[in-house]
């Protein structure tokens, strides 16, 4: 806060109160986003249901564990980018 010399102050850096407008693009870009989200815990939540499962061959497993961590790569990278839209 700063004094403008006129007896008031003001809040230079404060954030606006209301969010910045999305642009069309970032707004399209946060509709697919949700869809992805969605579909990106629907596969993790299947996958941890193989992997809990005890029923898959060694190769299964493998083959399951690595796309299970590379799923939650993905996941990271897309919730990173919508917090960044959302805020």
């Amino acid at each position: 806060a700063r004094s403008d010399g006129k007896g008031q102050v003001r809040n230079e850096g404060a954030k606006p109160d209301k969010p910045r407008k999305l642009s069309y693009k970032e707004a399209r870009e946060l509709e697919a986003l949700e869809v992805r989200l969605a579909a990106l815990e629907a596969e993790k939540a299947g996958l941890e249901g193989r992997l809990s499962g005890g029923a898959l061959s060694p190769a299964d497993l493998q083959a399951a564990t690595l796309r299970y961590a590379s799923l939650q790569a993905e996941l990271d990278a897309a919730e990173t980018r919508w917090l960044e839209l959302q805020l």
